[in-house]
Order: structure tokens, then C-alpha cells, then sequence
């Protein structure tokens, strides 16, 4: 036996059907988590799996001429045995008998001819007997068009550890960028998109992919169904009647349409019946991270945002001044005030030990209220131990102490002690902004960051003898498109775009694309207010100024390390919604909405604000009640 037929074999004993059918995405996961179980480098495991579908074959007698049939599609096979044509035998036997037939040389009892649905899958055919169809193998771009589906369809159902493989690969992976989860999301829009166009009930896909979403050992998401689900919709609405193909940004995919070198930020692409490429960029909500995770990655990825527009020796100077490493030596120096005040201040000793005894008296769910788990219970013997080793502490007792000087009454006499260790993270958010204040290349950058995050560039001018159309969605409830007219009211360009349209010599648009693009960065203004606990990224227009991404470093709960966040505002998410930047043109509910949500936000920073802080803070919520 052939170690092709081997692996496909121990695959079919893992599936309850028995029978693996490369086309269903369960099928596929199954094979690669089998695969990966065998130590089957990552590398090796897509190559492998292609192989596999391409060469399963299923035998079958034909009642009609006694002769067996040899098919490469599951479904064909299925379809043979049910409509009474065909019986089952054998699978060996009949595949050493059809060797043998006819001197081993008859190919008349192929598969019968098969059509490709939109979807990418096989459908049923022709139901005659196949010695009448002999057809040759499938074309080239079936076979694109097949890969590509399968190569989204395992993304789909992506296990964890298939994921934490997939990670730990090095070089090119043949699927689209981003997250293990955010990729998992946009080949359910994909899948769902497919679903449709073959007719397929919108809710039935839903509780599908849920099914998928709910199991554990996947990848897949629940909010990331919902955006499929919406995202697929918008698209169905918009250009389901004249879709030919749907492909994902996979090498097979950009071939099939002949996307390849399109040279934008798209995840997928539709073809059209009328033969122009749309490239789809997918995103979950409007409430886009540019960057969000551990600071010491983010801040790498930033940095490498910035070698654009940076110099060699200004991108050390920034990594210098931005990096964790002076965020650590200013907490640790807090912490190791805390300990000198511990041990040199009696009065601040005493109201230590004094609501250290309260907190034994309490149950347990009143003392998680205060410290959020009873996990630190364990610390109130061996307060004196932990205060006399600061800065030298675990995780877990840095952190009993940080909730320790942010009690009420400790806070009430020692405000400064919470206040220092929460302003650490503030002086590392300020670091980066004062950088950008006193580098315009830092500033330019940052900038441009936030231009690529709304992907300007391919909205506005994304046409290109490879794409017809580039469009940017996001999977709201219902989903929202960030388009032209939007973009360009936001950033007051209406007249300068209708100039760009105009031109008709290549050089002369490129030239004023670019002066365009720059127009658009000077526009764009970088803030942070003295003490501020995030900086403000806005776009100056003649109506004012809007706030467009906020830029934080902050530390959840205070004690872990940092992380760094640069994300999309609930306005902006707003304006996309409703197609202006004028908020006295939104809908009522919405402004509700919109006003709920940002003093929800400013609530949340309220308790973690030094007095002066929580003023400003105060003074915004005003603010925004006036909206209403």
C-alpha cells in the first residue's frame, strides 16, 4: 500500500462517515490535526493535504455494464450509489479490478463530468452512466479554484494547535496575514459568501459556523461569525447577481482572477460576471485596533512602521526613549518608595495593617469585589514579608500591593502612591507622543499608520489594471461600508479629489496622488493633553476637529506588564455609519448611542484618574451631553 493510501485510509477511520470527502471543511481539519498529531512538519502538511484530495478516489460497479467505475469526487460517488446506478464494493478489490479491466487501459469508466458550483464545490452532474461521458482531468482552473476553497475552508476550522503550529512557521504560509482568529473570520466570510450563491438559508450557515465558533479546540470566534455573517450579507446585497468568483488572498485565488501583484490591503476578492475584480478588506466592527497586545510586541510593530520614515539612528533614538525597559525602571522605583514609606512612615505602616484586618473579616464575595479575586487572600498574613522585598515580587503579590494603595482609605491619605504607579504607564503613552511632537519624521509615520489602518490609499485610488474596485467593510449589524464619499468628507477633499479624477496623463495623476496623500497626513494632528491618560490622533477640518484613534499604553490590573493599544474611535466608527462627520446631521439614536458609549469609556478611566484627570474627564462628559 502507497503512504498516500495509508494516511487516507487512517483518515477515514477517524471520520463517522467513513468515507473522507476533500471538500468538506470537518474533513480537512480532521486531516490536518492527523497530520500535525504525527509530528508532519507544518511546512508539509498543506502540501500533503493537497495531494490527499487531489488523489482520493472512490470505486463503484456499475449495475449497467458490471464494470467498475473509478471517481475522484466524493459526491459523484454518493450520488451513484443513491440514484441505483452504481453499487458499493470493495474498495481494494475494486481498485485492483479496474487496473485489470480491459488490459488496464480503458479510462471510459472515469468519473462523469462534474460542474463546479460558485461555491467551488462539486456539484452532482450528469446522472447517466459514465462509459457515455468519458471526460479528461479538470482543468486548471478548477483546480485553482479548489485549492483556494480548501485552503480557506481549513483556515475555517483551524484548531488551537494547529494555530500555535501555523504561528511557529517560518517564511511564507500560502494564507492571508493577521491573526490565527481574524484569518479564521474572513474565510467564514468567504465560506458564507459561497453558501449563498448556491442557495443556501442565511441562518443555516449561521448555526453552522456557531457549531464550529463553540467548539473549544477551534479557532473560531463567535463575534467573528456574526461579522462573517453580516459581511457575507452586504456583499450577497450588493453584487450576489453578478458574482462568477470568490477567492481568498491565497496564491491560487490571485491566480484564478489574475489578481496577482494587486498590490493592495485586500483579505479576499469577488470576480464578476462582468469580469472586473473587487478587493474586499474585512474587518470584525468598526472598533479596529491598529495595535493592541503586550507593549514590547506592539511596540516592535510600530517601530517597523516607522522605518519608512525614520533613519537608521532615529529609530534607535525612538526605541530608546518609547521602550518598556524605561517603564519598568520608573515602576520599580515607585515600588521601592512604597517600601521605604512602609518601613520609615509609622502612620502609613499602621493604616496598612489596620485594612489588611478589615479585608479577614470579609466574605467571599465581598472581598472579590474589592480585589477582584479571592486569590489574594492568601497574602493578608504576609503583608510585612511583601512590602520589605519591593520591587522584588511576583506577579501576582505586585499586584496585591498595587490594590492594596488604590483602597479608598489608604488612596484618602497617600493619594500619590496609586497615582505614581498608574502614571508610569502615562509616562510611557507620553514618550511616544512626545516623539512624534519633536520628530515630524515620528509624527509623519505615526500618521501614515493611521492613513494604511483606514486603508486611504487603496479606497481612493486602489484602480489598477489588476483591480477594478477596492472596498473596506465591517461587520456591523448590519455592515457598514468606509467608502469614497466618506473618507473624503472627513478629511474635507471633495474638490481635490474631483481635480485628481480629472487628470488624464498617468505621471500627472501619480504626482498628485501623492500631493494628495500628503495633504491628507498634514491634516492629520497628533495631541496629548499634560497628565492625559491617552493621546488623541484627529483630523483638523474647517467644521473642527475629530477624533479619529486613541493612542494608550496601559497595564491590566496594575502590576502586569503593560500593553499598547491604538484604536479606531467610537466617532469614527460612528461616521462611517452614517456616511458624514457632522454629527448634527446623525440619527438621534445614534448620537445616543455614540454618547453612552464614550462616557462609559470615560467612567472606566474615572477610577484609575488622579483628581486633576478626573476634572477633564468630567468636563468631556458635559461635553458630550450637549450633543443630545
Amino acid at each position: 500500500m502507497s503512504l498516500e493510501k495509508f494516511i487516507a485510509k487512517k483518515w477515514s477511520h477517524r471520520l463517522d462517515s467513513g468515507t473522507p470527502n476533500p471538500k468538506n471543511p470537518s474533513h480537512v481539519a480532521e486531516l490536518s490535526k492527523m497530520l500535525l498529531e504525527w509530528d508532519i512538519p507544518y511546512e508539509n502538511v498543506q502540501e500533503s493535504i493537497s495531494k490527499l484530495t487531489e488523489e482520493q478516489e472512490f470505486y463503484a460497479r456499475s449495475k449497467k455494464s458490471g464494470k467498475i467505475v473509478k471517481y475522484t469526487n466524493k459526491d459523484n460517488y454518493e450520488s451513484g450509489i443513491e440514484d441505483g446506478s452504481h453499487e458499493k464494493v470493495d474498495q481494494d478489490d475494486a481498485a485492483r479490478e479496474f487496473e485489470k479491466q480491459d488490459g488496464g487501459e480503458s479510462k471510459s469508466e472515469e468519473k462523469p463530468q462534474t460542474k463546479i458550483s460558485k461555491s467551488g464545490g462539486f456539484d452532482g452532474g450528469d446522472s447517466t452512466d459514465v462509459e457515455s461521458q468519458p471526460v479528461d482531468s479538470k482543468s486548471s482552473s478548477d483546480d485553482l479554484r479548489n485549492k483556494d476553497h480548501q485552503t480557506t475552508d481549513s483556515q475555517l476550522n483551524l484548531s488551537v494547535a494547529d494555530a500555535k503550529a501555523q504561528a511557529e512557521k517560518k517564511g511564507k504560509k500560502g494564507v492571508g496575514a493577521g491573526t490565527a482568529e481574524s484569518r479564521a473570520g474572513e474565510a467564514a466570510v468567504h465560506y458564507t459568501l459561497r453558501q449563498l450563491l448556491d442557495g443556501k438559508n442565511i441562518q443555516d450557515v449561521k448555526s453552522e459556523l456557531m457549531n464550529v465558533a463553540n467548539d473549544k479546540d477551534k479557532i473560531l470566534n463567535t463575534k467573528w461569525v456574526n461579522a462573517a455573517v453580516n459581511t457575507a450579507q452586504w456583499i450577497n446585497d450588493v453584487y450576489g447577481d453578478n458574482i462568477e468568483e470568490v477567492v481568498w488572498d491565497t496564491p491560487e485565488g490571485r491566480e484564478l482572477i489574475d489578481a496577482e501583484g494587486h498590490g493592495t490591503s485586500a483579505d479576499m476578492f469577488i470576480k464578476t460576471k462582468d469580469g472586473e475584480n473587487v478587493g474586499i478588506s474585512l474587518k470584525q466592527t468598526t472598533n479596529v485596533f491598529l495595535l493592541n497586545g503586550g507593549y514590547a510586541k506592539q511596540h516592535s510593530m510600530l517601530v517597523d512602521s516607522l522605518s519608512e520614515t525614520l533613519s537608521p539612528s532615529e529609530i534607535e533614538e525612538f526605541k530608546s526613549k518609547t521602550s518598556i525597559e524605561t517603564y519598568k525602571v520608573g515602576f520599580n522605583n515607585q515600588l521601592t518608595g512604597i517600601r521605604n514609606l512602609f518601613s520609615g512612615d509609622e502612620n502609613f505602616k499602621n493604616k496598612v495593617n489596620e485594612r489588611v484586618e478589615s479585608y479577614k473579616n470579609l466574605s467571599d464575595s465581598e472581598f472579590k469585589k474589592i480585589f477582584d479575586s479571592t486569590k489574594y487572600q492568601k497574602h493578608l498574613d504576609n503583608v510585612e514579608n511583601i512590602f520589605s522585598k519591593l520591587p522584588h515580587v511576583k506577579g501576582e503579590e505586585m499586584k496585591f500591593v498595587a490594590k492594596l494603595v488604590k483602597d479608598n482609605d489608604i488612596r484618602k491619605s497617600f493619594p500619590n502612591l496609586y497615582d505614581n504607579l498608574r502614571g508610569e504607564e502615562i509616562k510611557l503613552t507620553q514618550s511616544i507622543l512626545t516623539e512624534a511632537n519633536s520628530n515630524p519624521n515620528v509624527a509623519k509615520g505615526i500618521k501614515k499608520l493611521c492613513l494604511d489602518g483606514m486603508h486611504v490609499e487603496d479606497i481612493l485610488f486602489g484602480k489598477s489594471d489588476k483591480l477594478d474596485e477596492f472596498i473596506t467593510l465591517y461587520g456591523n449589524n448590519p455592515a457598514v461600508e468606509l467608502d469614497k464619499g466618506v473618507l473624503l468628507k472627513i478629511f474635507d477633499m471633495q474638490d481635490d479629489f474631483e481635480k485628481y479624477i480629472a487628470l488624464d496623463n498617468d505621471d500627472d495623476k501619480e504626482e498628485f496622488k501623492q500631493q494628495l496623500l500628503e495633504k491628507m497626513n498634514d491634516k492629520i494632528v497628533i495631541d496629548i493633553k499634560d497628565g492625559a491618560r491617552s493621546g488623541e490622533i484627529k483630523i483638523k477640518h474647517q467644521n473642527g476637529e475629530f477624533h479619529l484613534f486613541g493612542v494608550k499604553a496601559r497595564t491590566k490590573p496594575l502590576g502586569t506588564s503593560p500593553g499598547l493599544e491604538m484604536n479606531q474611535t467610537s466617532f469614527m466608527g460612528n461616521v462611517i455609519k452614517e456616511g458624514t462627520p457632522e454629527v448634527s446631521k446623525w440619527k438621534s439614536s445614534t448620537k445616543k448611542r455614540f454618547v453612552n458609549a464614550r462616557v462609559k469609556e470615560i467612567m472606566e478611566d474615572v477610577e484609575d484618574a488622579n483628581e486633576e484627570q478626573k476634572r477633564a474627564l468630567l468636563e468631556e462628559i458635559e461635553k458630550l451631553k450637549s450633543i443630545l
